[in-house]
């Protein structure tokens, strides 16, 4: 997996992107003010710009804990590796479903619906 530059998470849903993805999915919609709804490109829940936060914003506010050993601690610059965050046994799964895709097909393309 990837880094996440500047993540953002969608409160509505809990999806996290990085900043970049969701500034150009914003742009490339039909209007941009707070008001407009868009959609989740993970789970198609609808959203407003105020839905948006940074994730270490998230971090301190529902999870004091995880902030302190994640952000605090400055093991990161306003990066996060995704390898280091949370997770359970069905992104695991994914994960190594991934991987091994990629050994098989290096040049391959995957997309992933849930």
């Amino acid at each position: 997996m990837g880094v996440a530059v500047s993540p953002k998470i969608i409160s509505m849903c809990g999806h996290l992107f990085c900043e970049e993805c969701l500034n150009n999915y914003i742009t490339l919609s039909s209007r941009q003010n707070e008001e407009q709804h868009y959609n989740c490109f993970e789970c198609n829940n609808e959203f407003i710009l105020k839905d948006i936060i940074p994730l270490e914003v998230f971090f301190r506010v529902h999870s004091p804990g995880l902030y302190e050993e994640y952000f605090n601690q400055q093991i990161i610059d306003k990066e996060i590796r995704v390898e280091d965050l949370p997770t359970s046994t069905k992104i695991d799964k994914m994960l190594e479903i991934l991987k091994q895709s990629q050994k098989e097909a290096k040049d391959d393309k995957t997309v992933i619906f849930s």
